[in-house]
C-alpha cells in the first residue's frame, strides 16, 4: 500500500527529470547504498596485540584460500566450510572494487556469521595477521630475541641459525657484506655474544607477524629496513664527520641510550663527537651498562640495563666500556632510531665535552665547555629535589 501511494506522488515528478539526471541519481543513490552495506558490518579486521595467554584462533575462526583459485573457487571453499554466503552479493562487491583479481592466498579470520560486507572487508584487506610487534628504538638484539621468544617460544639455536641464514643472505651485497663483517668482528664466547651480530641494524619499528612469518622473516625484514635507510648519501654525509656508517650507528646507539628527550639527540652528538675529536675518552654510561650485561647474573638481578651503576662499575673490563678504552667500541651497543642516526651524522654545533642530568627533572640535560662547569652543573643536580627522588 505505501509503496503504491509513492509511486503515484513521484510519477509525475519523475517525468519531468532527464535521463541525464536520473542516471545521476541512480548512480549515487547506489553508491550510497553500497557506503552504508559496508559500514553497517558486523566485523572489522583490526590488528591489535594479543595478551601472552590470548588462545590463537581455532580452525573454525579461520578459512585458508588457496593460491590461484577463482573468486567462484573461494565462495565455494567458503560454503563447504560451513560460512553463511550471499554468492551472488559477495561477488558483485568484489568485481565491483576490482578486489577479486587481488585476493592473495592465505588464511582469513571467519565465522559462520559474517555479514557479506565483513567477508568482503576480510578478502580486500588480505590474509590474517596474528599480532603485531613493535620494537622501540634502544633495544638490544636480546631484549628482541626476548620479546619473540615469548610469543614464539624460539630457541636459541633457532636465533643462532636465523642470524647465520640473515648474514648469508646479504653476502653478496657488497655494502650488506662490509656492514656484517663489522657488526660480528668481535665474537666471542659469552651468553650475550649470541645476539651481538648483527646489533645496532635490526630497525625498530612495528613488525606485522602472520601465520606463516618465521624468525628468519622477520630479521631478515629488521634488517633490510635498517640498510634501505643507510643510502649513499648519508654514507657520504658520515664520511664528512670523518665517520664509516658502522662507526655513525655504533655512536647512534649510544647517544639513543644517554638521551630521553629526542631534541637533544643533536647537542648529545656533539659532546661525543667534540671529546673523540680531542682524544678524550667518551665516558658514557650506556656502554658500562652494555658491559655489566655481559655477566648473567646482573642481567639475571638488574635486567640488560642496570639503571644504578657504582663507581667501581664504570671501570668493568670490556672492550664496549667507554670508560677504559679510547674511542668508539667495536659496534652499536643497541639498534638506534633513524632520529638518532640523523643526530651523529648532522650534529649541533658546539663546543661542548660535558652533559649530565639536568636538575629539573624532566629528562633533558645541563651541558658544559669546561670541566669547571661541568663540577658546578654537578653540584646542582646534587643539591636539587631531583637527586634526592632518585634512589
Amino acid at each position: 500500500m505505501f509503496s503504491k501511494i509513492l509511486r503515484t506522488r513521484l510519477s509525475p515528478v519523475l517525468k519531468r527529470i532527464s535521463p541525464q539526471i536520473f542516471l545521476t541519481l541512480l548512480l549515487t543513490s547506489g553508491f550510497f547504498w553500497l557506503f552504508i552495506y559496508l559500514n553497517g558490518t558486523s566485523e572489522r579486521l583490526l590488528l591489535s596485540l594479543p595478551s601472552l595467554d590470548q588462545p590463537s584462533f581455532s580452525s573454525s575462526d579461520e578459512f585458508v584460500v588457496e593460491a590461484g583459485l577463482s573468486v567462484g573457487e573461494i565462495i565455494d571453499d567458503l560454503i563447504l566450510a560451513g560460512v553463511n554466503v550471499d554468492r551472488a552479493g559477495l561477488i558483485t562487491l568484489l568485481e565491483f572494487t576490482g578486489t577479486a583479481t587481488n585476493i592473495r592466498s592465505g588464511t582469513y579470520k571467519s565465522n559462520p556469521n559474517l555479514t557479506t560486507g565483513a567477508l568482503f572487508y576480510s578478502l580486500r584487506n588480505g590474509p590474517l595477521s596474528r599480532y603485531n610487534l613493535e620494537f622501540v628504538s634502544g633495544y638490544r638484539n636480546e631484549e628482541i630475541f626476548e620479546i619473540l621468544d615469548s610469543f614464539e617460544d624460539y630457541s636459541e639455536e633457532e636465533w643462532t641459525m636465523s642470524i647465520e641464514s640473515v648474514l648469508a643472505l646479504g653476502s653478496n651485497n657488497v655494502v650488506t657484506r662490509e656492514l656484517i663483517l663489522a657488526s660480528t668482528t668481535d665474537m666471542k664466547s659469552t651468553r650475550s655474544d649470541l645476539s651481538r651480530p648483527l646489533q645496532g641494524y635490526l630497525a625498530p619499528g612495528i613488525y606485522l607477524i602472520e601465520e606463516e612469518t618465521t624468525l628468519l622473516d622477520i630479521l631478515a625484514a629488521m634488517l633490510q629496513t635498517s640498510l634501505d635507510a643507510l643510502n649513499d648519501n648519508l654514507v657520504a654525509d658520515a664520511a664528512q664527520q670523518g665517520l664509516t656508517i658502522h662507526q655513525a650507528v655504533t655512536l647512534a646507539s649510544i647517544v639513543e641510550r644517554e638521551v630521553f628527550v629526542p631534541r637533544e639527540m643533536p647537542l648529545v652528538a656533539s659532546v661525543f663527537l667534540n671529546r673523540l675529536a680531542q682524544g678524550m675518552p667518551m665516558q658514557s654510561d650506556a656502554t658500562a651498562q652494555y658491559a655489566l650485561a655481559s655477566n648473567f647474573e646482573s642481567v639475571q638481578e638488574h635486567g640488560w640495563w642496570k639503571t644504578r651503576i657504582q663507581q667501581d662499575e664504570l671501570t668493568a673490563p670490556s672492550p664496549y666500556n667507554t670508560f677504559i678504552i679510547a674511542g668508539l667500541p667495536p659496534g652499536p651497543i643497541s639498534n638506534p632510531s633513524l632520529e638518532a642516526l640523523f643526530a651523529v651524522i648532522y650534529p649541533a654545533k658546539s663546543n661542548y665535552l660535558f652533559f649530565l642530568t639536568s636538575p629539573a627533572c624532566d629528562g633533558t640535560h645541563s651541558f658544559a665547555e669546561s670541566y669547571i662547569e661541568h663540577l658546578q652543573n654537578a653540584d646542582l643536580f646534587d643539591n636539587s629535589p631531583c637527586a634526592s627522588s632518585i634512589e
